[in-house]
């Protein structure tokens, strides 16, 4: 399906496409074009990319779902007041090196559900005032670092459901307008200790669903404004005592369905003051092994529990017997949503 909304001003001819006033009036063929509330406005519903009929003053463009493997060179050319690029659910595996070349305005770039595993170097390089960017569901394996260096008014990047193993300490360096990061859904194992040190307004931190066994202690030392952060479906045993130390402002921290026993009575005093202040609802410890084979280790947690019951929203434990005729407690835990 492809949406074209465009203004009734000027029009151009350039090479392999026809760029139309609006005052023409001309519906492609295959295309819809549904009555829009302001009338300097129209929108161009097509289920096949369209080779004619591309007004100069489009200021979005939606082409999903229409099974396009490869793009026109000069696709966009001449498109100087586009603001929104979707094309999702294509089969997209390369874009040409200049796509973007005439979008400086662009602010919205929707690329998610298709075959991409890199991008073009300089795609980005007249593209600065860029905010949003979705690469879910493609095959990333590492993060496209030189292309992402020049997005420095990006405020919200989704990696979701990539193929990506690890955080570098560079990719995201220029990144500090970010506020929205998701990175969940991936293969990642490591990410490093410097990864976000420069990302000052990140709001929202997405890395569930991977394959991390452990985090650095300086990880978030970049990142004071973090209110939610998201590490469920991992691999983690135990989190360092000074890694939510800088996160004063954290409301949410996930760190369900991992491979907890117990919490450790450092990590736990650091725990910010800030978390559930909004909602309520702070911290979501649910799905881990917690044990009480050893009363000593899980002691610690179940004093923060105690001092914090009014944020507990389920909470009990079962006695079992063990293969040493000893009664072990296995602790659960949720918070609802």
């Amino acid at each position: 399906m492809l949406v074209v909304i465009y203004q009734r001003r000027s029009f151009a001819l350039v090479p392999a496409l026809i760029f139309l006033t609006s005052q023409d009036h001309l519906c492609p063929q295959q295309c819809q074009c549904p009555h829009s509330e302001d009338p300097l406005e129209i929108s161009l519903i097509c289920s096949s990319p369209p080779t004619t009929l591309l007004p100069l003053d489009t200021v979005m463009l939606s082409m999903e779902n229409t099974n396009t493997s490869r793009l026109p060179p000069n696709w966009l050319h001449g498109l100087r007041n586009l603001m929104e690029l979707h094309l999702s659910e294509n089969y997209l595996y390369l874009l040409p090196p200049h796509l973007l070349d005439s979008t400086t305005p662009l602010r919205v770039l929707d690329l998610s559900a298709n075959l991409l595993s890199s991008l073009p170097p300089k795609l980005f390089s007249l593209t600065p005032k860029l905010k949003h960017l979705v690469l879910r569901s493609n095959l990333f394996e590492t993060l496209p670092s030189t292309v992402l260096s020049s997005l420095t008014s990006l405020e919200w990047i989704d990696l979701a459901d990539n193929k990506l193993q690890e955080v570098d300490q560079y990719s995201l360096d220029t990144l500090d307008s970010l506020l929205w990061l998701d990175a969940s859904s991936n293969i990642i194992k490591n990410v490093h200790s410097l990864a976000f040190r420069n990302l000052n307004n990140l709001e929202r931190l997405h890395l569930d669903k991977n394959k991390l066994h452990s985090l650095p202690s300086s990880l978030f030392s970049g990142t004071p404004a973090l209110q939610y952060l998201y590490l469920s479906h991992n691999h983690l045993v135990t989190l360092p005592p000074e890694l939510l130390a800088p996160l004063h402002n954290l409301q949410m921290l996930d760190i369900s369905h991992n491979k907890f026993a117990f919490l450790s009575s450092q990590f736990l005093h650091k725990i910010p003051t800030s978390l559930g202040s909004e909602w309520g609802q702070g911290l979501d410890l649910n799905g881990n092994p917690w044990q009480c084979e050893d009363c000593i280790k899980i002691t610690p947690l179940l004093k923060w529990l105690n001092l914090h019951s009014d944020k507990i929203s389920c909470f009990q434990t079962k006695h079992k017997q063990t293969n040493r005729g000893e009664k072990a407690t296995s602790i659960h835990l949720r918070w609802q949503r």
